[in-house]
């Protein structure tokens, strides 16, 4: 398990009750592409999970994915 700490600043998208930091959405993404292209790791997809209190940071960082 690693736990990850990042400045940003929280923001909403329009009138939506949903908040995200993109500064956090990005780097949690380089993250997951870092293990998804390590040689050495085994990690799937499935096996990670993103804990955050903003459901559209997660909606996010699955977007900047694809």
């Amino acid at each position: 398990m690693y736990l990850f700490f990042f400045q940003g600043e929280d923001l909403r998208e329009g009138n939506s009750p949903s908040w995200f930091n993109p500064v956090e959405a990005v780097q949690v993404t380089k993250y997951i592409q870092a293990l998804r292209t390590c040689k050495r790791c085994t990690v799937r997809l499935t096996d990670i999970g993103i804990i955050t209190p903003y459901r559209k940071q997660v909606g996010m960082a699955t977007f900047i994915q694809l």
